[in-house]
């Protein structure tokens, strides 16, 4: 883990930096070898917390990183540093029949199944396979002549009972590189965001599509190890292909490696499986399939900086242009949220900083730009031909072509890390979703129908809505709106999900540890339907406005201090449509309570000796309490940051005592609800590893 000490900007401040202690041991680093003459199946030693043990090569990638397989790891990532040669396996001068002498036995299996050979792999390229038999003769045969096992096994997707899969190519996708192009932010057109004027939106619905996607459930094979997962699913309907992209965030790779999935949705099996270029991670797919838009992807502000267009014609992948929207690297304004096809030569996208914006690619010209609330994800309609772009004081939708503003519905800020939009097939509702909070607006008369919480631990980077009445957070949190609750939790679904037409096209683990799986499914399923078929909307508040509350204040404050809490507090009830009355049975809990007390270092930056202190958390929690049954809270716990700063005169427990207590102050900002339906605390009315009934 890297730690990057701030200097301090005036005198009498001196700046102390973390020392972390981490549970996992750094390897002693050996000294780097040459991965390139590294082939599939050579035996290596590799260092694992710090003992060397045995492995066999599974595949070496661009960045000179390796693939290996030990016995207590079915596969890892390897740097040069933490892996070495072993005995004759590794001799850059033994021939190949030398080397296969070294390698395993195992059984192969024709494509009719009729047909197996106990032999060793020599090598396979340009779509062949040679084997060696334990008579010691070579027998050479294409690819399509083996079992699906076989196949899969030769394209390293982790063991010999991976799952199904109908033809796994290597590829030479990492080899593609293009010079970046010159562009001007500045150039855009500014987009009016204001709030407020003419209201000119009309739905934008969904078109009849000309797929005829099924349900459909196919095998991907394993993970490649613990920090391999899938990031994106990319669909081009009308041409029945998917897309599953999993990224390695290995530590200490600058740069992540991507491996690309490509899925038919016709024969319902795996095409090909291939690494992407080193350090980019494909974030779209254009509708004809015919082009791929990646991100760089990597450790550190602006490694996420640059896009990338990639032309695809058979198994011929060619960079056609790539460029940095938002400016220099190292900026983490500069890295990019969230980008998107939209149209022939078009690609929408967004900042860390929240500026959307539209670029025509042909010529690498900004068309408008926009600039939403920090951490936005924009909404696109379904025909893509309206985008809503969440702002400071509301939701804006734009015409994507243009950036004409066709209305907007004001909202008060969320004071959220993350806030998505999303607009419904149908394009007449708006939903705005964010950690502990979800808003829904009718378009036909710009009417805010819904606002009630949400799990506040939601990381909320995707959001779609799943037909009329349910949405899909983060892939697993099903929000049935109607009812204002958290309906389901789909354990093993990754964020990873889109929507088209009936269906939700998501990837779960399909209950196997490692293994992952594309599937579709309608949701909600008939689990999700059952638990809260029956339910009433109405009838399940338990919160609403009109209701009168009472004030329980358990904070040990000044006077002063302690008004200004209860004024604050009354304040965000009387927004939420509540009524403030002494002796009322529902009552707002608001406390400050010491929380747990831990050890930890610090030093003086530029030095090298520590010191040992204590800090005690503060948790402020703020509570519905309803007949002695908490049916709404939030709380917030301080934790000693990494980089504490002094105050002239200051000692560190000083300062540590300073930076760990709660601010009553920022009681005013938080948001308290005026719905609250009945439900458990903080969780779904059922859960199960993924949609039934698929």
């Amino acid at each position: 883990m890297r730690h990057q000490p701030l200097i301090p900007a005036s005198r009498g401040i001196a700046a102390l930096m973390l020392m972390a202690i981490f549970s996992i041991a750094l390897p002693r680093l050996a000294e780097a070898i040459d991965t390139s003459k590294l082939k599939k199946g050579d035996k290596v030693e590799v260092n694992i917390f710090d003992e060397w043990q045995p492995g066999t090569v599974i595949e070496v990638i661009q960045n000179g990183w390796v693939w290996v397989r030990t016995d207590e790891i079915d596969r890892h990532l390897y740097t040069p540093k933490n892996i070495r040669l072993l005995g004759d396996a590794g001799d850059p001068f033994a021939t190949e029949e030398e080397k296969s002498d070294k390698q395993v036995l195992r059984l192969w299996t024709d494509s009719t199944g009729k047909h197996k050979v106990e032999a060793t792999l020599v090598r396979h390229e340009a779509g062949k396979v040679v084997l060696k038999r334990k008579d010691g003769k070579e027998v050479v045969l294409p690819f399509s002549r083996l079992s699906d096992t076989d196949q899969q096994f030769l394209a390293g997707n982790g063991s010999d009972d991976a799952e199904e899969s109908d033809e796994s190519i290597e590829s030479d996708i990492a080899d593609k590189t293009i010079e970046l192009s010159e562009t001007d932010l500045s150039r855009a057109s500014p987009a009016d965001v204001s709030i407020g004027g003419a209201w000119q939106y009309k739905p934008d619905a969904a078109t009849e599509s000309t797929s005829s996607l099924s349900k459909v459930r196919i095998p991907l094979g394993n993970k490649g190890d613990f920090f391999e997962n899938p990031t994106g699913l990319l669909l081009a309907p009308d041409k029945n292909k998917a897309v599953a992209i999993l990224l390695n965030t290995h530590p200490g790779a600058d740069d992540y490696v991507a491996r690309v999935v490509d899925c038919d949705l016709t024969s319902k099996k795996v095409g090909a499986v291939a690494q992407f270029v080193g350090g980019e991670e494909p974030i779209d797919l254009s509708s004809d399939a015919r082009l791929v838009l990646a991100r760089s992807a990597g450790f550190g502000f602006g490694k996420q900086a640059r896009l990338t267009i990639y032309s695809l014609e058979g198994k011929e992948v060619t960079p056609v242009v790539a460029w940095q929207p938002y400016g220099e690297e190292d900026d983490h304004d500069s890295d990019i949220r969230w980008a998107r096809f939209v149209g022939p030569h078009q690609v929408l996208a967004i900042s860390e900083e929240g500026v959307l914006s539209l670029w025509k690619t042909d010529e690498l010209a900004p068309l408008w730009m926009a600039k939403g609330a920090r951490d936005a994800y924009p909404g696109l309609s379904a025909t893509q031909k309206t985008v809503a772009l969440p702002v400071e004081g509301g939701v804006v939708l734009l015409e994507t072509s243009s950036g004409r503003k066709l209305g907007s519905l004001g909202a008060e800020p969320a004071h959220a890390r993350a806030e998505l939009a999303a607009l419904d097939t149908l394009g007449t509702r708006l939903a705005l979703v964010n950690p502990g909070r979800c808003r829904v607006w009718e378009l036909s008369d710009q009417k805010l129908v819904r606002e009630f919480p949400l799990p506040a631990r939601l990381k909320c980077e995707t959001l779609v809505w799943c037909g009329p009445e349910h949405l899909l957070v983060d892939g697993h949190c099903l929000v049935d709106v109607t009812r204002r609750l958290w309906a389901w939790d789909y354990e093993e679904v990754s964020p990873a999900v889109r929507a088209h037409g009936p269906q939700t096209w998501y990837i779960t683990g399909g209950g196997r540890q490692n293994a992952m799986v594309l599937c579709s499914a309608t949701l909600p399923d008939e689990a999700a339907r059952a638990a809260t078929s029956g339910l009433e909307a109405e009838s399940l508040l338990v919160i609403k406005p009109g209701m009168k509350v009472s004030l329980d204040l358990q904070i040990n404050a000044a006077p002063d201090d302690r008004q200004k809490v209860q004024a604050a507090l009354t304040s965000q009830l009387t927004k939420s449509g509540l009524v403030v009355e002494e002796g009322s049975p529902l009552k707002l809990s608001c406390s400050i309570r010491p929380g747990e007390t831990e050890a930890i270092q610090y030093r003086e930056f530029g030095k090298f000796d520590s010191t040992s202190h204590s800090a005690t958390s503060e948790i402020l929690e703020i509570a519905f309490v309803l007949n002695d049954e908490k049916v709404w809270k939030y709380e917030s716990k301080t934790s000693p940051p990494h980089l504490l700063s002094l105050n002239q005169g200051e000692d560190v427990n000083s300062a540590l005592q300073r930076v760990m207590r709660q601010d009553p102050a920022a009681i005013a900002s938080i948001w308290l609800p005026g719905y609250v339906a009945k439900s458990p605390l903080a969780a779904p009315y059922g859960t199960s590893p993924e949609p039934a009934g698929r």
